[in-house]
């Protein structure tokens, strides 16, 4: 093999690869929406972070429509991908879009066109891993496509798999993120084999508002969705938990589960707040033990419904919760992991939150960072004694959407742009 051909693929296999700046996943490189960068910017202007480029990947949905998209991006090896939709020359009949921008310009390298489905819009953030994009659809498409040039490998779809939408209404559309894991992808229910697709097991439901959580109890490795608890090699099912809908992802914590989200519906009287979980295992046998439950925040509630919650961040022994929907109370809290007790509140009103706070929270370099849903970008220190907000400016319009941060630079998104920020 010649030279320039040995330098070539050196090349492209450096470019496929991701690197430790990368947020190449729902929830980033930890899938727990914390970063290792550091250096960032302790404050900035009114006007927000020094804009380095923008891009169209609307206009998105017709004014007035109460959907939004709430895909994320990701990042890996200098590149940017997300979902998009074109609606309104025909609402009737919308384009969905998988673009792929490059992360240093915003140029556009490739993007991937199929006709969407007029009540249902992509909320699924793409996964990358091992020169793949991993995708769901608006419809329930799950998609691998090439990540350097955004050719379809292989797709399946629910139906084919025998999956179903159980539980779930399906009008809101696909919001499943990828796992990807030894050589296997994980949606909602459903486990394919990287390589070729092929099912590793029959698909239970493919959900659609859930990412899934990966973690490792007693040897098992599992998989958590809305609380309850499955094998990851085999899907089988390993503890329930019921009454825990909602679009808010667990994070595990070694054997210790932190929820956050509930289905009031369900059980009137059932804690709907944060609550803390120790998986006990026993006879190889798991059982989820409630260690604590967190009822409300002083002169104002949490507030969670079925589907209208962001996941919490966690840093030490600390978890922080962002939350508000609509004309509810909107607010920020720091709890305590060992007790449950909360260190401090603040309702969302002091501070001017708004919107439909959806977005969750992201952790770098000793600062939270997090959207609400008029496109305000927060940035609060990381202290679990008081309150301190650094910073705060406007940088987007509506927005699901939450923030990615990749090589010092905060990537936000509403239903018409993608804006790339400069915060290092």
């Amino acid at each position: 093999m010649g030279r320039a051909v040995v330098c070539c693929v050196y090349v492209l296999l450096f470019a496929l690869s991701a690197s430790a700046s990368d947020w190449p996943h729902w929830r980033g490189p930890n899938r727990d929406g914390t970063s290792d960068e550091k250096g960032l910017l302790d404050a900035w202007p009114e006007t927000g972070p020094v804009k380095l480029w923008e891009a169209e990947i609307g206009p998105g949905i017709a004014k007035g429509n109460y959907r939004v998209i709430g895909a994320s991006p990701s990042v890996a090896a200098g590149r940017v991908y997300v979902a998009g939709r074109f609606e309104l020359a025909d609402p009737k009949n919308p384009d969905d879009v998988l673009f792929c921008f490059d992360a240093r310009d915003g140029k556009l390298v490739w993007k991937h066109t199929w006709r969407g489905d007029r009540q249902r819009v992509c909320h699924g953030t793409p996964t990358i891993a091992g020169g793949r994009v991993f995708f769901l659809d608006s419809i329930g498409r799950f998609m691998c496509l090439d990540a350097a040039d955004g050719k379809v490998l292989w797709e399946k779809s629910a139906k084919e798999t025998g999956g179903n939408f159980k539980g779930n209404n399906p009008s809101f559309g696909g919001a499943s993120s990828p796992v990807v894991d030894d050589g296997v992808v994980y949606v909602g229910l459903a486990a394919f084999r990287v390589a070729d697709g092929t099912p590793v097991y029959p698909a239970k439901e493919w959900n659609l508002y859930n990412a899934l959580a990966l973690g490792t109890v007693a040897g098992h490795k599992v998989l958590c969705h809305n609380g309850s608890g499955y094998d990851a090699r085999s899907g089988e099912q390993l503890w329930e938990m019921r009454n825990c809908a909602g679009i808010s992802m667990p994070v595990f914590l070694g054997d210790r589960l932190l929820l956050y989200g509930q289905e009031p519906e369900a059980d009137p009287i059932a804690k709907k707040h944060p609550r803390l979980y120790r998986i006990r295992a026993e006879n190889d046998k798991l059982t989820p033990e409630l260690v604590w439950a967190q009822d409300a925040v002083t002169g104002f509630t949490f507030h969670l419904t079925n589907f209208q919650t962001s996941s919490p961040v966690v840093v030490g022994g600390h978890a922080w919760a962002w939350f508000g929907s609509g004309m509810q109370r909107h607010g920020v809290a720091c709890i305590e992991l060992a007790s449950g007790k909360v260190t401090w509140g603040v309702d969302g009103r002091r501070i001017g939150m708004a919107g439909e706070c959806f977005s969750s929270p992201i952790v770098a370099d000793g600062k939270i960072f997090a959207l609400d849903g008029t496109g305000q970008l927060f940035m609060m220190k990381v202290d679990p004694a008081a309150f301190a907000l650094l910073a705060k400016a406007k940088v987007c319009e509506r927005t699901y959407a939450s923030p990615v941060l990749a090589d010092g630079r905060l990537y936000i998104r509403d239903d018409r742009r993608l804006l790339c920020l400069k915060v290092r």
